[in-house]
């Protein structure tokens, strides 16, 4: 089931720590001052979800299979929501990508590895590209506002 991320003690802190170092991703960190950390500890992966907009995990049977976070990164003097990934597999990530898009009213950015196995799955939920830079690529999605429907009873018609 796939529910808003909020740590809430340390046995789910341990879930995560548990799923993020069982699943390597050199996608899967945060900058401070020009400086890059990955989660590995639990010090770490809180001030991780400290740091973010929104945050959403999938579990099944009581184990980690996937998160996705939207990170705010600040640089050049520029705000910019960065989505952070780690799944279990593309299936596990589109899911999420999936609820994210539908749980967002922002420009959406991934910093992403050229060789990432996630490409795709963002790609195919409308993530396009902008830039490459060395051995990563950066991709955009725009936040387009839904109408809202309106429904009518067919006495109104």
């Amino acid at each position: 089931m796939i529910e808003k991320l909020i740590l809430r003690n340390r046995v789910e802190c341990a879930g995560i720590l548990e799923f993020l170092t069982n699943n390597d991703n050199y996608d899967f960190y945060f900058t401070e001052s020009n400086t890059r950390y990955y989660v590995t500890d639990e010090q770490s992966l809180k001030k991780l979800v400290k740091s973010c907009a929104t945050g959403f995990c999938l579990k099944e049977k009581g184990d980690y299979q996937g998160l996705v976070l939207v990170w705010k990164g600040i640089g050049e003097h520029k705000v910019r929501y960065y989505v952070k990934l780690s799944a279990k597999n593309h299936k596990v990530a589109k899911d999420l990508i999936t609820i994210l898009l539908w749980n967002t009213n922002r420009d959406l950015f991934v910093k992403i590895r050229k060789d990432s196995k996630f490409i795709d799955a963002f790609k195919q939920k409308g993530f396009k590209f902008i830039a490459s830079r060395g051995i990563q690529i950066l991709l955009n999605k725009k936040y387009v506002p839904r109408v809202a429907k309106v429904f009518r009873k067919k006495e109104d018609i």
